[in-house]
């Protein structure tokens, strides 16, 4: 049991979604609950469109680098870690033909008031709403139809997802 095969496991657990069926729902979010942003969504300092070259290049090399054979086209996941005033975050970036469309942000072990204040900063960078309003909130929308949408299940996550009808 060695170093390699921890790590595969560890990131296979990380992965979100674990079935790429997810992102079909997730394409046809409603418009309950939306937030409209003039702000284009983009995921670190990566724009949907991105190749993995151009990851690699703007984020550095990725701690973990998984190929899936699950999808008609050729599908990777490029793993990052991050750890932010005591919060350790697994990031995903998610490439479809080295197509960039899905990012996602996994926190572990965050309590709840701790991913709430992470939520009010995120959608307070897109919009200009004060106050505990933007609360009510679980999907930001720019007009490219890019979305951030948050899942606040067991393990609390940020999910950027492209709005290029190309990829559904």
């Amino acid at each position: 049991y060695d170093y390699q095969q921890q790590r595969e496991e560890f990131y296979n657990q990380m992965l979100f979604p674990a079935k790429a069926e997810r992102f079909q729902k997730w394409f046809a979010l409603n418009e309950e609950k939306t937030i409209r942003s003039m702000i284009p969504v983009t995921f670190k300092n990566i724009r949907f469109g991105d190749n993995r070259n151009e990851i690699i290049r703007r984020l550095d090399k990725p701690r973990f680098d998984m190929i899936k054979n699950e999808m008609a086209l050729p599908y990777r996941i490029l793993f990052y870690r991050d750890f932010h005033n005591g919060i350790s975050i697994v990031s995903q970036a998610h490439l479809l033909d080295d197509v960039f469309f899905f990012g996602c942000h996994v926190f572990q072990n965050l309590e709840q008031s701790r991913f709430i204040a992470i939520k009010s900063m995120v959608i307070q960078k897109y919009a200009n709403i004060n106050g505990d309003s933007h609360l009510k909130y679980d999907k930001i929308i720019d007009e490219s139809n890019n979305k951030i949408f948050f899942e606040d299940n067991v393990i609390l996550k940020i999910c950027y997802l492209t709005g290029d009808e190309m990829v559904k």
